[in-house]
């Protein structure tokens, strides 16, 4: 299991350990992936100065931390009833110098089948999501804000901190698949808008959504725009619906322009009781946007209206890139093609409802130098020009075949 010790915002000591605990659980290299996807982002934008390393290192520590004691009491606690034994559990620090309090009370064993039924049935029914490896001890910090208190209601219903949900959608006429396959670069942060079917008053409010965020001072352009996000929209609607959605049939021409133009488009096809807008409790008058961390758990959530709210969580941990604002302001061509090509409709709204939201035949070529959502293409086979590497459909590697560690410093 990786161990890092943080001084004066340095990583000072990194070492690989040996294991502490018992292989019940299978925790060992689970827990080591686990270590890398969660410190390989926030160290390759450190590295890169792309981030503050005061507000995002010291979070590896914490969030890692609990886990690890969360693993110890976990494997520990089943190992003592293979081997029938009462020994009190190891008692653990916490985040600070004290010991970590917990509460680990399960039913008494008393060598009855009944008592060890009532055993498991306790054991698993608080640990099973933590043995799957989808849920961790939610820690509070610049990247994992603390949920809106006395609300009566929130923009989704998962929490800050917990993995993000991967339900099945649809990406064209013949291809489905799960939205993870559309949630990939290790140094971007995953922006899921939900749109509901992108019309009334929850159009209304995706649309502020794009003109003040996706705009000239909006976080998008301030902090590193494509290079830094991957803006996911998520509708309720069908691919040959593309056209007219993005027009001006349902409201204003050009109002959704600027979130045409950097949006991967994904049809939220499944029945109301399983589609991606219900395993993340969307209200659909009300839509949201939902920030994904690179390492696929959920940072924060908001109103699409709201877009104060998602320029303050950025600007807590990221570093604002000028130079790359101005990039963007000054790309508008460029970007009207790509949007034309992805059938979302320009600044102008030429789109044609073909291209990438359809495509799901022929090979698309990456080329790691390009930013660009456009390369996420659903197609059986992509050919890396840069490796001369083939990834099967639904890879999440999009930065050739390195090491996580590798992949999350080649950050550009």
């Amino acid at each position: 299991m990786l161990t890092f010790w943080f001084s004066d915002d340095k990583l000072t000591n990194p070492i690989l350990n040996s294991h502490v605990h018992s292989v019940l659980g299978a925790f060992g290299l689970n827990s080591s992936i686990y270590d890398a996807a969660n410190l390989g982002w926030k160290l390759g934008l450190c590295v890169h100065k792309l981030a503050k390393p005061s507000s995002t290192l010291p979070t590896y520590d914490q969030e890692r931390r609990l886990f690890a004691n969360r693993v110890i009491r976990c494997s520990g606690t089943y190992l003592r009833f293979i081997c029938n034994s009462d020994l009190p559990l190891a008692e653990l620090r916490g985040l600070g110098e004290e010991l970590e309090t917990h509460d680990e009370s399960l039913p008494i064993r008393d060598g009855t089948r009944e008592a060890d039924v009532r055993f498991l049935g306790a054991f698993f029914g608080r640990n099973a999501k933590f043995l799957l490896g989808v849920e961790v001890p939610i820690v509070e910090s610049a990247i994992c804000p603390p949920m809106p208190k006395g609300a009566k209601q929130t923009p989704i219903t998962v929490l800050n901190g917990a993995r993000a949900p991967n339900p099945r959608v649809c990406f064209g006429p013949s291809h489905t698949s799960y939205l993870y396959d559309k949630m990939t670069g290790s140094s971007r942060f995953h922006l899921l808008i939900f749109g509901s079917d992108l019309r009334g008053i929850v159009r209304e409010r995706i649309a502020r959504f794009s003109q003040q965020g996706l705009g000239p001072g909006g976080f998008f352009a301030r902090f590193g725009g494509r290079s830094r996000f991957n803006i996911v929209l998520v509708v309720k609607a069908l691919p040959h619906e593309t056209e007219e959605l993005f027009s001006g049939s349902y409201g204003e021409d050009n109002e959704l322009g600027l979130l045409g133009d950097n949006a991967t488009l994904v049809f939220d096809d499944r029945s109301p009781d399983e589609d991606a807008h219900y395993c993340y409790g969307i209200n659909h008058a009300r839509g949201a946007v939902v920030v994904v961390r690179p390492d696929l758990w959920v940072g924060m959530s908001a109103w699409p209206e709201d877009v104060q709210a998602i320029d303050r969580y950025f600007a807590g941990f990221l570093v604002e890139q000028a130079a790359e604002a101005e990039n963007l302001n000054g790309r508008a061509a460029e970007v009207d093609g790509v949007a034309a090509a992805k059938g979302l409709g320009g600044a102008n709204g030429n789109g044609n409802g073909t291209g990438r939201i359809d495509g799901c035949d022929g090979v698309a070529t990456i080329n790691e130098n390009e930013t660009s959502t456009s390369l996420r293409i659903p197609t059986a086979t992509a050919t890396n020009t840069s490796t001369a590497a083939t990834y099967p459909m639904g890879t999440l590697m999009d930065m050739s075949m390195r090491t996580p560690i590798e992949a999350w410093l080649n950050v550009r």
